[in-house]
């Protein structure tokens, strides 16, 4: 875990029919990828991942045999996340998978599990984190993922 202080920094993010005043620039497009992404993404631009948000109801394709903690970890077509170590595992798989071998986004957008209503499942959620981008880093070669 990246335990050194350094100053929060605000990234707007372009997002599809939203606006911002003039006086902000937008430098990232959002790039939505989540379970019921078919295709890679395939962008020239610097992007921020939106990645799986898991609220409600959807329709969502069959998930790769390959991983079956995200298989899994589905309850009435409405995706649970980061319900146990092997599935921050497989979803760093999932990303990496996405993104294919094109340009990688400068910011991933990583959404809570909306279940979590105690300390120590928040504590959970930030270690998968970390789980999540160890795999991105050692097995896809993400260098610069920090958290």
């Amino acid at each position: 875990m990246n335990t050194a202080c350094s100053k929060p920094v605000l990234v707007p993010i372009a997002i599809r029919r939203r606006t911002y005043p003039a006086a902000i620039f937008t430098s990232l497009l959002e790039v939505k990828a989540g379970f019921s992404t078919v295709d890679r993404i395939d962008t020239a631009c610097d992007y921020c991942l939106h990645t799986e948000h898991a609220f409600g109801y959807k329709e969502l394709p069959e998930m790769p045999t390959d991983l079956p903690a995200l298989r899994r970890a589905v309850k009435d077509n409405v995706p649970m996340l980061w319900v146990d170590d092997e599935w921050a595992l497989q979803f760093a798989d999932f990303v990496a998978r996405v993104v294919g071998i094109g340009r990688r986004p400068r910011v991933v957008e990583l959404h809570p599990p909306f279940k979590t209503d105690s300390e120590s499942g928040l504590r959970d959620f930030v270690g998968r984190i970390g789980l999540f981008v160890d795999r991105l880093s050692n097995r896809h070669c993400w260098t610069d993922v920090t958290y």
